[in-house]
């Protein structure tokens, strides 16, 4: 899905400027994604559980991920 919207004076965040920064746009623009998305994921559930699924195991991978550079850091103090 691609968003296009005009904003006279459009503000970043970030140094790599990807997000962008305006409250009243960025709501805008998540109130419409979040539509889409919830009618997409609502017609198709095979691929809903599927995110859901990816998503928990980015998660789980994230946060052994995490407990390992702790570990690696305290093994070396």
């Amino acid at each position: 899905m691609i968003i296009s919207v005009k904003v006279p004076e459009p503000q970043f965040e970030g140094q790599t400027k990807t997000k962008l920064g305006n409250s009243e746009v960025s709501g805008i623009v998540d109130s419409a994604v979040s539509k889409v998305l919830d009618a997409f994921l609502e017609e198709h559930p095979k691929e809903a559980k599927l995110l859901s699924i990816k998503s928990l195991l980015l998660r789980k991978r994230d946060m052994l991920q995490g407990k390992r550079e702790n570990w690696c850091s305290e093994k070396m103090s």
